[in-house]
């Protein structure tokens, strides 16, 4: 949030370049911006696919950070498993996990070589934790007695199983994660 108000005004989480900015602002030469927007995609890539699986809620601009150099990351953990927030009775979060035009801008728009490079790294770390999903699974199940009230019981896995898609193939669940990024894409809501 202090992004958007510093490189675009009260109105600067509406510009598709305030992220953008910022790192242009912070990588004066074409090689740190160059590395800073390769940090940008691959860090975005990670927070994308972790936050998925993992079901992290709660996620607006003051919880999610991005440095100088390009790396973006979730603070405030606080609700997670699909654990979602709601206010009035509606959804605070409406897609699977934030991935806005405005950071599809840092990496040269949609059918860009970066947004395919994003992409790639998405279907690649999400078919990655696939393979580990058994014992994702059950390093949360050791967690039960831990004390956290949104992991008290088995149940509380269900989100996570449905997340991991085990029983689809490599390909399948490329196509359900490529379907997830247009989706976030394409909403306005986090807007």
């Amino acid at each position: 949030s202090k992004i958007h108000k510093t490189y675009g005004g009260k109105f600067g989480a509406l510009k598709e370049s305030t992220i953008n900015d910022y790192l242009k602002a912070n990588n004066k030469n074409q090689s740190e911006m160059e590395q800073a927007i390769d940090n940008f995609i691959r860090s975005c890539a990670g927070y994308c696919v972790a936050t998925y699986i993992l079901g992290i809620g709660d996620r607006h601009s003051g919880n999610i950070m991005v440095t100088d150099k390009g790396n973006l990351f979730h603070i405030d953990f606080g609700h997670f498993l699909g654990n979602f927030k709601t206010k009035f009775g509606i959804k605070r979060e409406r897609t699977a996990f934030v991935f806005t035009e405005e950071m599809a801008f840092v990496m040269g728009k949609k059918s860009s070589k970066d947004f395919l490079m994003f992409e790639e790294y998405c279907v690649r770390g999400y078919n990655l934790v696939r393979k580990n999903g058994h014992f994702l699974i059950s390093i949360f199940m050791m967690m039960l007695s831990a004390g956290m009230p949104e992991l008290s019981s088995s149940s509380d896995l269900e989100y996570l199983v449905n997340q991991l898609a085990l029983d689809f193939s490599e390909h399948e669940a490329c196509a359900k994660f490529k379907k997830e990024i247009q989706e976030s894409l394409n909403s306005n809501w986090r807007r």
